[in-house]
């Protein structure tokens, strides 16, 4: 009896182990056909990922995003749909929501579900696309001050940086035998070789 339970438990962990497999490759498929731009093939991969049990908001979050790839109004109805079955109260699924809708041309559309997003990052700052996107609505609704606000206000936490802007003073990376200059820099050394465009 003690066996046929220790079996029985075991094929049910390898039942959700599968599952769970299965759900992590049509997520991964997704996310490389989107990179492609192949958006209805994406679409399919993703909703076959969210319809599996145990499905992620991250799931729901690039379906919006790849049914906004092809953008248009039946894509940006599907996003709001796919964020109220499972994942409404996920910032990131809101976001989406608003980009979806910004890019089938629903501006007021897309500002309302940012700004539905904001308070469900909690203490969290909100994420850079989503400052990226809200200022473009608000520049696109034309309150340039509100999306001047929203780019200064972007924590410097989660502001994009280009590492060279974090390694200091430029002189201290200066090789040893050379020199910062701002004049224009010598590209080569020698006589410059003719050539003949034609």
């Amino acid at each position: 009896f003690v066996l046929a339970c220790f079996m029985s438990q075991a094929q049910a962990q390898s039942r959700s182990s599968n599952a769970a497999t299965e759900r992590h490759h049509l997520f991964y498929i997704g996310l490389a056909l989107s990179r492609q731009g192949k958006w209805e093939e994406a679409v399919t991969a993703f909703k076959e990922c969210v319809a599996q049990p145990g499905a992620r908001a991250s799931a729901l979050h690039n379906l919006a995003y790849a049914l906004g790839g092809s953008a248009g109004k039946t894509s940006a109805d599907d996003a709001e749909e796919a964020a109220r079955r499972g994942g409404s109260k996920d910032p990131r699924i809101q976001t989406s929501v608003g980009v979806v809708a910004l890019r089938s041309g629903d501006v007021v559309g897309a500002d309302q579900a940012l700004q539905v997003a904001r308070p469900l990052f909690g203490t969290r700052p909100p994420t850079p696309a989503w400052f990226h996107y809200a200022a473009l609505t608000a520049a696109l609704l034309g309150e340039l001050d509100r999306a001047l606000a929203l780019l200064q206000e972007e924590s410097p936490r989660t502001r994009i940086v280009s590492p060279d802007v974090l390694r200091g003073d430029p002189r201290s990376r200066t090789p040893p035998g050379q020199v910062l200059t701002s004049k224009w820099p010598v590209l080569h050394y020698g006589n410059v070789p003719q050539v003949d465009p034609e």
